[in-house]
C-alpha cells in the first residue's frame, strides 16, 4: 500500500493497541519515499518497527519536506 508516513503512523498506533490482532501492512518510510513527510521516519530493523513513545501518534510533520513537494495551497476562511 503506497501511503505517506502520516497515515502509516496512525496505522502503527492502531496496530499497537492491546488486543489488536490483525494490523494493516506496515513498511518503513524509505520503502516508497526518498524522504517522508514525517519526522522521525518510520524505520524497520530486523522486520520490526518500534512504536514511538512521543505524545499523540509519536511523529511530527516534516514541514520543510511538505513545502518541497506541495504543488498547491489554499487558505479557507
Amino acid at each position: 500500500m503506497i501511503e505517506f508516513g502520516l497515515s502509516k503512523a496512525h496505522n502503527l498506533a492502531l496496530a499497537s493497541l492491546p488486543g489488536f490482532t490483525l494490523p494493516g501492512d506496515l513498511s518503513p518510510s524509505t520503502h516508497y519515499w526518498e524522504e517522508d513527510i514525517i519526522d522521525p521516519p518510520i524505520e524497520m530493523v530486523k522486520g520490526k518497527i518500534t512504536v514511538p513513545t512521543l505524545p499523540g501518534i509519536g511523529f511530527s510533520l516534516n514541514n520543510r519536506r511538505i513545502e518541497e513537494v506541495c504543488m498547491h495551497t489554499e487558505i479557507i476562511v
